[in-house]
C-alpha cells in the first residue's frame, strides 16, 4: 500500500497587500484567533491561512470570525483540540 499526502499552496501573490499591515509567512496570511488579521476590519479567507483543511475546522473559523466581528465574545479556537483524520482510497484488484 502506498499512502500519498499532497499539501497545499496559498493563494496569497497578486492581492495587493504589500500597502497594508497584513502580514505574510511562508505565502500564508497571519490571523489571531479570530480569523482577524493586522489590518483592522480584515477578516481572513481559510484558503490563505495555515490551518488544517478540514470542513469542520472550516466550518467553526466562519462562526468564530463573523461573530467576534459582529461584536459577540465567541471562544477562540484551540488547534490542538481540533480532531483530525486520514483518509485513505484503497483499490482492490479481483483477480479471476
Amino acid at each position: 500500500m502506498l499512502l500519498v499526502a499532497v499539501g497545499r499552496m496559498p493563494f496569497t501573490q497578486g492581492l495587493g497587500l504589500e500597502g497594508t499591515k497584513i502580514k505574510v509567512e511562508k505565502g500564508f496570511i497571519q490571523v489571531d484567533e479570530y480569523q482577524q488579521t493586522a489590518e483592522k476590519g480584515v477578516l481572513c479567507d481559510r484558503r490563505c491561512v495555515p490551518t488544517p483543511l478540514l470542513a469542520h475546522l472550516a466550518s467553526k473559523e466562519g462562526i468564530v470570525a463573523v461573530e467576534h466581528f459582529a461584536g459577540k465574545n465567541p471562544r477562540p479556537i484551540n488547534l490542538r483540540l481540533v480532531p483530525n483524520c486520514t483518509y485513505v482510497i484503497r483499490k482492490l484488484l479481483l483477480l479471476v
